[in-house]
């Protein structure tokens, strides 16, 4: 059965996505928003730092234990599979902006980028480590990560099939550029406080973990393919 209201949550969900990255951006950054990661009244340095511990450890759990292959499978038992991975991208997305609002600034400033060049280059990082992030999803593939696809194929009435299988190499390469660049992006700032380097320092360290517990759960992924196959004999 066709269901084009699918693919139209798909598209309004993805766009939504788009949105909350721009804003963690610019929160990050601390540009053009009015909210960013030093903006507000500064508290008692150590409230906000376990504020903030708390806050980070309770999205960087549920974003972990939500994509485990256990949950995964409780959850298609009752919600549509073809909408699973345009919810899930929906609600940490969200979840994320939430994060940002709910940030206790501490912001002293250990270090700054004062000079023209500096600060053009470390605008030129900052984008640059944007784009790689968005480059290693479309080497993954852009349109099955954010759900897309799946949402593509409901609306057209077809049943879901995996996309073809990366090969070991393009696994590889994609997944740790997505780890890398998901590290760079909060360190990418010409200013650094007290407070955004506790947040940064605690990416890196989950990024680290988060790779280590995905490679131990995949068994909701294609195995990728070798490299090279060699053709049969002919005989």
């Amino acid at each position: 059965m066709k269901k084009p209201v699918y693919f139209v949550y798909g598209v309004v969900s993805h766009i939504i996505v788009l949105a909350c990255f721009a804003y963690y951006g610019l929160w990050n950054y601390r540009a053009v928003v009015a909210k960013n990661i030093d903006s507000g009244a500064a508290g008692d340095p150590i409230v906000s730092f376990v504020l903030n511990l708390v806050v980070l450890a309770a999205y960087c759990a549920a974003h972990s234990l939500l994509a485990r292959w256990s949950f995964k499978q409780w959850l298609r038992r009752r919600f549509p599979q073809l909408l699973e991975r345009a919810t899930y991208c929906l609600f940490f997305s969200v979840l994320l902006v939430g994060l940002c609002f709910a940030w206790r600034p501490i912001p002293r400033v250990l270090w700054q980028v004062t000079s023209p060049t500096g600060l053009n280059v470390m605008l030129a990082l900052c984008l640059f480590s944007w784009a790689l992030h968005f480059a290693s999803i479309f080497w993954i593939n852009y349109w099955e990560f954010f759900g897309i696809r799946q949402t593509w194929l409901a609306s057209r009435g077809e049943s879901y099939f995996p996309p073809a299988p990366q090969t070991r190499r393009d696994f590889a390469i994609s997944h740790i550029l997505l780890i890398v660049s998901l590290t760079m992006i909060p360190w990418m700032v010409p200013k650094m406080s007290v407070g955004q380097l506790f947040f940064c320092s605690f990416v890196t360290i989950y990024n680290v973990i988060g790779a280590w517990l995905s490679g131990r759960d995949t068994s909701d992924l294609l195995d990728p393919v070798p490299d090279a196959v060699s053709e049969p004999a002919r005989v």
